[in-house]
C-alpha cells in the first residue's frame, strides 16, 4: 500500500477490521498472512471477497454472514475456524485446497445453498 509518499507492506488484517461495514467486493493483497477473527463478518452487501495466496488460516467467523457466493481457499491453508462462514446464505461453491486439515465447528452453519 502506498500513502503519503511511502511504501508499507500490509500483513494482517485486524480482528472485525470490516466486520458490519457496507463494503460489497474485496480484494487483498497477497502479502497477507493473517485475517483476523470477525474481520469481514456481517458485512451483509459484501458478495466478492479474494483471499490472499498466502493466507495461514480461515478465522473464526471470518466471513460469517455476508452475501458471498463462492470462495477459493488457497493452498496452503490447513484449518478453517469455528463459524467462518456461518450464515452466508448465498454460498454455493467452495473450493478447498489440498492442504485442508481441519474445520471448525458451524464453519458452515447455515449455508444452504
Amino acid at each position: 500500500m502506498h500513502y503519503d509518499g511511502l511504501n508499507y507492506r500490509i500483513t494482517t488484517i485486524a480482528d472485525s477490521a470490516f466486520y458490519n461495514s457496507g463494503i460489497t467486493e474485496l480484494q487483498l493483497p497477497n502479502s497477507i498472512t493473517r485475517i483476523g477473527r470477525w474481520a469481514m463478518a456481517d458485512a451483509f452487501d459484501l458478495s466478492s471477497v479474494t483471499l490472499p495466496l498466502k493466507l495461514e488460516e480461515v478465522s473464526r467467523g471470518m466471513l460469517a454472514g455476508t452475501d458471498i457466493t463462492s470462495v477459493i481457499i488457497p493452498e496452503g491453508v490447513t484449518h478453517i475456524d469455528d463459524s467462518a462462514f456461518e450464515d452466508c446464505n448465498r454460498l454455493h461453491s467452495v473450493f478447498l485446497p489440498s492442504t485442508l486439515l481441519e474445520v471448525g465447528d458451524y464453519a458452515f452453519d447455515g449455508c444452504h445453498s
